[in-house]
């Protein structure tokens, strides 16, 4: 395997089925992506994978470099920062999107997303969520202002 590829996750559908497609962009419509571009996001949402996630995994890590985002298909995770971990800042569920942050600023992850139960995760790559910030500025200005909200959460 070269230095550039990535093994993939071990419980990972390497792409999603069309069914789960239309599901993303359900979710990426009701995060405020527009309807009106439903065509474009189901094109760029088609290498997106599904992840599932057993209770107590780490799904991003503090400090990590940022080279997805997620939208959580189902189950329940937890976020927190700082060393020990100890501090909950919040839950994810069904529907949120988490690691727009680090994919909208370029920077390491702010916080440590574990699952507090059995979960599935939607994952977008980052080259792929910069197509879809670029393609909507509505868009953009939602995530923008996701990120800020939960940055001051996290502070």
């Amino acid at each position: 395997m070269s230095k550039t590829m990535t093994a993939p996750h071990p419980h990972e559908n390497p792409h999603c089925t069309e069914p789960e497609v239309d599901e993303l962009c359900e979710a990426m419509c009701r995060l405020g992506y527009p309807s009106a571009r439903r065509r474009s996001a189901v094109e760029a949402l088609r290498h997106a994978s599904l992840r599932r996630y057993r209770a107590g995994d780490v799904v991003i890590r503090e400090g990590a470099r940022s080279r997805e985002v997620y939208v959580v298909r189902g189950g329940k995770l937890k976020v927190s920062q700082g060393a020990r971990h100890e501090e909950h800042s919040m839950t994810l569920l069904p529907g949120d999107i988490v690691g727009e942050i680090g994919a909208l600023h370029h920077v390491p992850r702010t916080a440590t997303v574990k699952a507090e139960r059995d979960s599935e995760l939607f994952r977008i790559d980052d080259k792929t969520f910069d197509l879809l910030l670029r393609s909507s500025p509505e868009f953009r200005h939602v995530m923008e202002a996701t990120a800020h909200v939960r940055r001051l959460g996290l502070d």
